[in-house]
């Protein structure tokens, strides 16, 4: 499809007889953009946890510094989903797996930094986050906190993820199943891979629908400015 003074006009495919160099050329083109998506999802994963991981400190840390109680998460669950309507992730149940996930892993993070798992600084947070969350999408991440009720257990199944680039229903199987406590693997038997924008974890990660509905745009943005700003990151997002 093709430009004239801002009227689409599309292109007669009979116009082009494509020989094999097209043909080459056009499957490589489609396998470098399906992996510029699945890049580009990755990001966007990356990013929303470590808002998130942002996000469950805040909530810990204003809870106690103004002794709120557990209602604040109602009223702040109201106030961000009429700022952004779409967004499945200030939903009063995503706030408090967001609280409870922070809780679980930030507790016992020189545990976790102690058994060789690399950290990572985010910003607006104090408390860095294991690197390995970043890997992993976010529904995964809620099944495994509200699953295991230890840390060892916690890592062992975020590596079975990482590893087997499990789906969601995948690992419900495998808890369910109580594969860590048959295995008895300790935390640092592993030796973390992390995936590969290619493989089968990175395409779990773009069906996400909380990764999504994070990238999701306002109603009113300035698309220029949103061109420009992609014009000038893409060859370092990519």
């Amino acid at each position: 499809m093709a430009e004239n003074n801002n009227i689409p006009q599309f292109v007669n495919s009979d116009s082009f007889m494509a020989d094999k160099n097209y043909v080459k050329w056009l499957s490589n083109l489609k396998k470098r953009f399906h992996m510029a998506q699945l890049k580009a999802a990755v990001k966007v994963n990356t990013e929303m946890l470590k808002f998130y991981w942002s996000l469950g400190e805040d909530i810990c840390e204003k809870q106690k510094q103004y002794k709120w109680g557990a209602k604040v998460i109602d009223r702040l669950s109201l106030d961000m989903r009429s700022e952004f309507p779409q967004s499945e992730g200030f939903s009063r149940a995503n706030l408090y797996h967001i609280k409870r996930w922070f809780t679980f892993y930030s507790s016992q993070i020189e545990f976790v930094y102690q058994a060789g798992r690399q950290l990572q600084e985010v910003d607006d947070a104090n408390t860095p986050i294991p690197e390995i969350l970043l890997y992993v999408p976010w529904r995964h991440q809620t099944v495994i906190v509200s699953k295991c009720a230890t840390i060892n257990a916690a890592m062992f199944y975020l590596n079975k993820v990482v590893e087997g680039n499990m789906s969601r229903t995948e690992l419900e199987h495998v808890i369910k199943a109580q594969l860590y406590e048959h295995t008895g693997k300790a935390l640092n038997n592993f030796d973390v891979t992390l995936p590969q924008p290619q493989n089968a974890l990175a395409t779990e990660i773009i069906k996400d629908p909380y990764k999504l509905d994070f990238f999701s745009l306002p109603s009113k943005f300035n698309e220029m400015d949103l061109e420009n700003k992609l014009a000038t990151n893409i060859t370092r997002f990519l």
